[in-house]
This record gives C-alpha cells, sequence and structure tokens, in this order.
C-alpha cells in the first residue's frame, strides 16, 4: 500500500528509545487514511495530537480540531461529528452564485472551487493536524500511549 514506504523508512531511521517524529495530516478521507495510523501501531509506533501545538491560541484558531485520529472524521464518534457539522466556512459568490456558508460536513467539490484563495485556506487549516509519534515498547509501561493522558511533546521524547 502507499503508506508502506513511508512506515518502512520511519521503521529504519527512527531511534526507537528516544526518535519522535512530527506528523502533519490534512484529512481528506479519514476512513482510507485511518489506516496509517492503525499500520504505525502494528510496528509499534503510535501517535497523539500535538497538545502543545494545539494549545497555542494562533494555531488553534486555524486548526481548532483536538480530535485524535481514531475520531477525526469517524462518523459514530459524536465529537467528530459535531466539528463537523458545527464548524462552518464561507464560500465566495463566484460565476454569480450568491456566497454562502456551509459546514465542512456540506462542503462540495464544486463548492471548494468557488472558493476563493483565502477562503480556501481556511477551509484546507481546519481540516490540518499536526501529531508526534513515537516508538512505544510494551514492556516500558502497563497503558497504551492511546489510553493514558495527553502528553507534551517534552513527555513524549523522554
Amino acid at each position: 500500500e502507499s503508506y508502506d514506504p513511508l512506515l518502512k523508512t520511519i521503521q529504519q531511521h527512527l531511534h526507537r528509545e528516544t526518535g519522535i517524529v512530527m506528523f502533519a495530516a490534512r484529512w481528506r478521507k479519514p476512513d482510507l487514511e485511518r489506516s496509517f495510523f492503525q499500520k504505525a501501531e502494528t510496528i509499534g509506533l503510535h501517535f497523539e495530537l500535538w497538545t502543545e501545538l494545539a494549545e497555542c491560541v494562533e494555531f488553534r484558531r486555524r486548526c481548532p480540531c483536538v480530535l485524535g485520529w481514531r475520531e477525526y472524521g469517524n462518523p459514530d464518534c459524536e465529537e467528530s461529528n459535531n466539528f463537523f457539522h458545527e464548524t462552518i466556512v464561507s464560500i465566495a459568490g463566484a460565476n454569480g452564485n450568491t456566497p454562502c456558508t456551509k459546514s465542512l460536513a456540506e462542503v462540495t467539490e464544486a463548492d471548494m472551487e468557488r472558493m476563493n484563495d483565502e477562503e480556501y485556506t481556511v477551509y484546507e487549516e481546519l481540516q490540518v493536524q499536526l501529531y508526534i509519534g513515537k516508538f512505544f515498547d510494551s514492556s516500558d509501561d502497563n497503558e497504551m500511549p492511546s489510553q493514558s493522558k495527553k502528553r507534551s511533546v517534552g513527555e513524549i521524547s523522554n
């Protein structure tokens, strides 16, 4: 699959004890893209949202979603559904169309084509998340990283 070469490269080059990888995800098809994170866990590489950055006011304004990869875009997750239905974007009235606003859940390909550059940038940024990945050896700790409390970059890299 397309994620295998990336995971193999990370596995070969990331120091298993002290290495961290920063990963930016621009979600387009969450059900398919979630498989990257699932495959990463099969090799012991676990990703968590970069909480320190998510707490930064400017980043939070531009990329407000604080859902983990398991929840983002998952139709069975109420928080995800709320994010997609309550996050509103503007769509320009290009070519005689009436300007409007829509929730992320309602935006179509045609809507994206009507967006001006600024609107499209906002739309894209709303669907970007930054993750920190680290190898996890289950013998080091009794709980999985995804079940632990959110940790800062400093805590993850120690």
